[in-house]
């Protein structure tokens, strides 16, 4: 079975303007094991502190992203029929900027 990668372009956590709270978006791109681009992918972040689950799919260009998250912990786990499952776990932090995984 093929492997996917994710490639997390940015991961960014700053002040929302006018409001007191912060919060992060993660965005980036799945390709695979020879790292071609893969679209229509899975993609899914959870937060275990807070519970929250959202899930969006890779675009015709591998992308995806996940704005407006909240600080601390999160996974983010892409799954495609015919690859592997790949789970990546991240900490949003205030100040941080562009990781890759």
């Amino acid at each position: 079975m093929k492997s996917i990668n994710l490639l997390m372009g940015t991961l960014l956590l700053g002040a929302l303007l006018g409001l007191a709270q912060t919060s992060g978006t993660i965005n980036g791109t799945v390709r695979d094991e020879l790292g071609a681009l893969v679209a229509g992918a899975k993609v899914q972040v959870r937060s275990p502190t807070s519970g929250e689950r959202r899930e969006t799919a890779s675009s015709e260009r591998g992308v995806y992203a996940f704005p407006f998250l909240p600080p601390g912990q999160c996974a983010i786990k892409v799954s495609r029929a015919g690859f592997a499952t790949t789970t990546v776990e991240v900490t949003l932090k205030v100040s941080s900027s562009a990781e890759r995984i």
